[in-house]
């Protein structure tokens, strides 16, 4: 999923970012792996259920995560310039309208190579050409619309989010309307309906969504490179800061925990009610996926590694946008297969083509990167 770090290398190349790409796009990926088998479980309440369930909705937190990165990226002090250029966003903008229409040319060709009886059926003009129009595209292909809304923010909204209390304001609501009201409202309580009516009445969800993730990416980018600074160094003892960071990454991590089992335990409950995969708590925008998603930032932005580790991260990271758009195409090619089907154990089947999808998307990403043509594709 493309977050835009290729175009600033030599701006921002910050072993932090890169590991927590890698990571995301391996989230990304078990989002889609972990689909196969959702129905396939929901038949029984147990421990497939519960871990496919788990590992559904934790997943979500990779679209977080690249949704963050590019805030970290075109919010930063150091990217004014870009940032402020409106002309520099529109090119981009158009440069990711171009991707998401070509890739969905590609993928309603890939359907109809893979499904001939539907041209048969339906012939080529609507299965192609009213295709285009009609539907949505792959469904990953999302991602691209909303990333060229947010790059058209980036000038509006540059100077506002450098002011911190704005920025906290402005998270506060996403928080409470985006996050946990609309997670609170999946289940019954007390006054449910009346604070559904007001939330009706008070509706923000125009202002709302990826936006408060691409601004929380900013925060918290900027306050561990603060916190990480000479300066602030010389003004604690490092007992006092390791301390304190351990501790409030200690109690991140354990709301976090206390957050996502729980989840995953309700959504395989439901899943068994009603007989097939409840997937309304898998969502970025649910308190269990919001923690994570911090938690997963600020533990990998605050931790150190090795040059070789930071050298592998860099190189995977690199290819992370060209694995997000073609994994799709090998994860129906494995479809076609039968693999999920004859893999039952999602104990098994699940980490085996998280990975196989990974490595075979990589390589032709890598492929890709080689081919003037394709390389535009792919970055």
């Amino acid at each position: 999923m493309k977050d835009n770090s290729s175009n600033n290398r030599k701006l921002h190349r910050d072993p932090s970012l890169d590991r927590i790409r890698v990571l995301a796009i391996l989230l990304v990926i078990l989002t889609h792996v972990s689909a196969q088998w959702l129905d396939q479980v929901s038949a029984a309440f147990g421990a497939p259920l519960l871990f496919t369930q788990l590992c559904s909705i934790a997943s979500f937190a990779g679209v977080s995560l690249f949704v963050m990165i590019s805030g970290a990226l075109f919010l930063a002090p150091s990217h004014r310039e870009k940032s402020t250029s409106i002309r520099f966003m529109c090119q981009r903008s158009l440069h990711y309208l171009l991707l998401y229409f070509i890739w969905k040319i590609f993928y309603l060709l890939e359907d109809i190579l893979l499904n001939p009886e539907l041209l048969a059926e339906k012939g080529i003009k609507e299965q192609l050409f009213l295709a285009f129009f009609r539907l949505t595209g792959k469904y990953h292909l999302w991602y691209l619309p909303m990333l060229i809304v947010l790059l058209l923010l980036v000038p509006m909204i540059y100077e506002g989010a450098q002011r911190r209390g704005v920025s906290c304001l402005y998270l506060i609501f996403f928080v409470i309307f985006a996050v946990v009201l609309p997670t609170a409202f999946l289940f019954e309580f007390p006054f449910k309906y009346l604070l559904m009516d007001f939330r009706e009445l008070f509706d923000l969800n125009y202002f709302l969504g990826y936006l408060g993730y691409f601004l929380l990416g900013h925060i918290l980018y900027e306050h561990s490179r603060r916190a990480a600074s000479p300066c602030a160094q010389r003004h604690r003892s490092s007992t006092f800061r390791c301390d304190h960071r351990c501790r409030s990454l200690a109690l991140l991590w354990a709301a976090v925990i206390f957050s996502l089992f729980p989840s995953a335990y309700a959504a395989s409950v439901r899943s068994v009610g009603q007989g097939s995969a409840y997937t309304a708590l898998a969502s970025p925008f649910t308190p269990a996926v919001l923690l994570l998603s911090t938690a997963l930032f600020l533990t990998i932005c605050r931790s150190s590694c090795s040059d070789q580790t930071a050298q592998a991260a860099a190189a995977l990271s690199q290819s992370a946008f060209g694995i997000y758009l073609i994994h799709p195409l090998f994860l129906d090619l494995a479809d076609r297969l039968g693999i999920p089907s004859r893999v039952s154990n999602p104990f098994l089947g699940i980490p085996l083509l998280l990975v196989f999808l990974f490595a075979v998307s990589l390589g032709a990403s890598l492929l890709s990167g080689r081919i003037s043509f394709l390389k535009k594709l792919v970055s």
